[in-house]
C-alpha cells in the first residue's frame, strides 16, 4: 500500500466542504401580492375622493360603497344569487355544447366542412348586438337570458378545443392505430387527453365571458339580478349601489374562474 495515499486521504476529506443544510422553506401566500396591490389601490381611491371632494354620483369612495352594501345587503344578496344561478347554468350548458360541438367537428370531416365556415362567420359578429333578437325569439325570461349567455361564451370553449384535438402528435396516432385502437378509442384515450390544456384554457375564458352574457341579458329582459340592479340604480343616480353590484359581479367571475382553475389542477394531479 502506498503510504502517501494513506496520509493524503484524510487530509483531502478534511478539506472537503461540508454539505449545506437545506434552507427552511418560508411560508408564502400566493395571493399576498395581489391582495397588497388591491389594498393599496383602495387606500389611494379613498384618499383621492376625500382630498379632491369628488361628488359621490361621479365616483363614490370605497367607504360609500361599503355603506351601500351594508344598507342594502338583503336585496344585493338576492340579486347576486339570481345572477349566480343563471351564470352557473349558462356555463355548464356552454361547456357541454362546446365540448360536444368540437368533438363532432373533429370526428367528422363532413360536419367540419359544412359548419366550420359558419362558426368562423359567427365569430366576427358582435354577439352582444344579437342579444335583443334572443328576447324576440324566446320572449322575456330566463330562457332568453340563458341563450344570450351561452351564445356569448360557447365559442370560447369550442374553438380552442378544436385546435387542441387537431394537435395530437401524429406518431402517437399511428402507434395507436397499429395497436388496433378504433377511431372512438383513439379520440377518448389519446386525442381528448392531449387537448385538456386547450379545453381548460377555453373554460377559463368562458368563466368570465358568461358573466358578461348574463348581465347583458338582465339589462334587456329581467326584473332581478345584478344587471337589473345596475340599470335601476344608475337610473336613480345611486352610483354607490352600481359600484357595489359591479364588485359582486367581479367576485362572481373570480369564483367561477377559481373553480375552473381548481378543476384543472385536480385533473392534472390525477393524470400525473
Amino acid at each position: 500500500m502506498n503510504p502517501d495515499r494513506v496520509m493524503t486521504a484524510p487530509a483531502s476529506a478534511a478539506q472537503a466542504p461540508a454539505a449545506k443544510a437545506p434552507a427552511p422553506r418560508r411560508f408564502r401566500l400566493p395571493a399576498a401580492p395581489a391582495v397588497a396591490v388591491a389594498l393599496a389601490l383602495v387606500a389611494l381611491w379613498e384618499a383621492l375622493c376625500g382630498l379632491l371632494h369628488i361628488n359621490t354620483v361621479i365616483l363614490p369612495a370605497p367607504s360609500d360603497v361599503a355603506a351601500a352594501v351594508a344598507d342594502h345587503w338583503p336585496a344585493l344578496l338576492a340579486d347576486t344569487v339570481a345572477t349566480a344561478s343563471e351564470t352557473v347554468a349558462a356555463f355548464v350548458l356552454a361547456a357541454a355544447l362546446g365540448i360536444a360541438g368540437a368533438s363532432a367537428l373533429t370526428l367528422s370531416t363532413l360536419l367540419k366542412e359544412a359548419f366550420y365556415p359558419y362558426l368562423v362567420a359567427l365569430q366576427t359578429v358582435p354577439k352582444i348586438a344579437l342579444a335583443p333578437l334572443f328576447t324576440v325569439w324566446l320572449s322575456v325570461g330566463f330562457t332568453s337570458r340563458l341563450a344570450i349567455a351561452v351564445f356569448v361564451s360557447v365559442f370560447s370553449i369550442l374553438v380552442p378545443l378544436m385546435s387542441g384535438l387537431r394537435q395530437t402528435p401524429p406518431d402517437t396516432l399511428r402507434l395507436a392505430r397499429c395497436c388496433g385502437a378504433g377511431r372512438l378509442q383513439v379520440f377518448l384515450h389519446i386525442r381528448f387527453p392531449y387537448a385538456l390544456d386547450f379545453l381548460f384554457s377555453g373554460l377559463k375564458i368562458a368563466a368570465t365571458t358568461v358573466v358578461i352574457g348574463v348581465v347583458v341579458g338582465e339589462f334587456i329582459s329581467s326584473d332581478k339580478g345584478l344587471g337589473h340592479l345596475i340599470m335601476y340604480s344608475a337610473a336613480r343616480m345611486e352610483t354607490p349601489m352600481v359600484m357595489a353590484a359591479v364588485l359582486m359581479l367581479c367576485a362572481l367571475g373570480l369564483a367561477l374562474y377559481g373553480a375552473v382553475a381548481w378543476a384543472d389542477g385536480a385533473v392534472r394531479r390525477r393524470m400525473s
